[in-house]
């Protein structure tokens, strides 16, 4: 698991992009429409929102050792990586996570719940 130290790190560096992106695509100063500086700055809040929630979902996702199934008890089994697309109230990310079945009763996990 990564040290907040690294967490800082990477979220500075989906930061920087997002900042990259809005220098790119900002007009000259002067030329800027209140509803331009309003469009740029919401959609940097909500790429910035996505790159978060994407890689703390991702990281939460790195499960150390394979869930107890609620349903029966037993524990679950790795059926390999899976990517699924995730709809919150920040937006719609894709993450890739372990999935698991249960090995008596069927059930499917992909974790966190």
């Amino acid at each position: 698991m990564p040290s907040d130290q690294e967490i800082r790190e990477r979220l500075r560096k989906q930061a920087d992009e997002v900042i990259e992106r809005v220098l790119a695509e900002r007009k000259p100063a002067g030329e800027n429409s209140l509803s331009d500086i309003e469009e740029l700055a919401v959609g940097a809040g909500k790429s910035f929102e996505e790159k978060v929630l994407a890689y703390l979902a991702q990281e939460e996702g790195q499960a150390k050792e394979e869930p107890i199934c609620e349903e029966c008890g037993r524990r679950m089994r790795s059926r390999g990586k899976r990517k699924r697309a995730i709809v919150t109230e920040a937006g719609e990310v894709s993450i890739e996570r372990r999935y698991y079945v249960c090995p008596k009763c069927g059930k499917k996990v992909f974790p966190p719940g």
